[in-house]
């Protein structure tokens, strides 16, 4: 048996026509994450083969290897989730969900304000994840896919929210584009993440 480690990248169909978004611009995050599965698979492939007997925290292959994974294993996971979220049906958060909201950031509006904002300020990546050790949900944010996290959460909401994916339209607005992806979220899906953190364990030590 092989312990090779290899992604495959995954088809999205619920990405053709969505409101808002031009195609060419869905085309050119399509083909980021691609990029970055490809990426990923040449780093585990160098892996199998490097010499660990190199080791050095200075400069050594499998410290470039290792410092490389997390930012294009990271932008996969975050493109895999960010794409399952949206263009679904479900324009509305259900009322369990809505529940959720109300009870950590106030209303639905301070958390649309709360999430927009912490896109604004983000060069690439805003993420809502729920924390399983204050045991509520939160808004993150990451100019890199690898920085939208610490230990002990579980993803929620994931946006690319870089220049980069900006139409053309909405340009030099972000505030449109931020708008335009929260409106493209289907519920549904995120109320499926939200029932999945809630099942989770905090790891190390009992929650706050």
């Amino acid at each position: 048996m092989s312990n090779s480690i290899r992604i495959e990248a995954r088809v999205f169909p619920n990405l053709t026509g969505l409101k808002g978004m031009p195609a060419l611009l869905v085309d050119e995050m399509k083909l980021r994450y691609l990029t970055a599965v490809s990426k990923t698979n040449e780093i585990f492939e160098l892996l199998e083969r490097v010499d660990y007997r190199n080791a050095h925290p200075v400069f050594s292959e499998i410290r470039s290897l290792l410092t490389a994974l997390p930012q294009t294993l990271g932008t996969v996971k975050s493109y895999e989730m960010f794409f399952a979220q949206i263009g679904g049906s479900a324009g509305r958060p259900s009322a369990a969900v809505a529940e959720h909201i109300r009870r950590d950031f106030g209303s639905h509006e301070a958390f649309i304000e709360q999430l927009t904002a912490t896109a604004l300020s983000s060069r690439c990546w805003a993420a809502v994840v729920f924390d399983l050790d204050l045991r509520r949900l939160m808004c993150v944010m990451g100019d890199s896919p690898e920085q939208l996290t610490v230990w002990n959460t579980s993803p929620v909401i994931v946006l690319e929210v870089s220049g980069k994916g900006s139409a053309p339209s909405h340009e030099p607005n972000r505030t449109v584009h931020i708008q335009t992806l929260i409106s493209l979220l289907d519920w549904r899906v995120v109320e499926r993440n939200i029932e999945d953190a809630l099942g989770l364990q905090s790891a190390g030590g009992k929650p706050y």
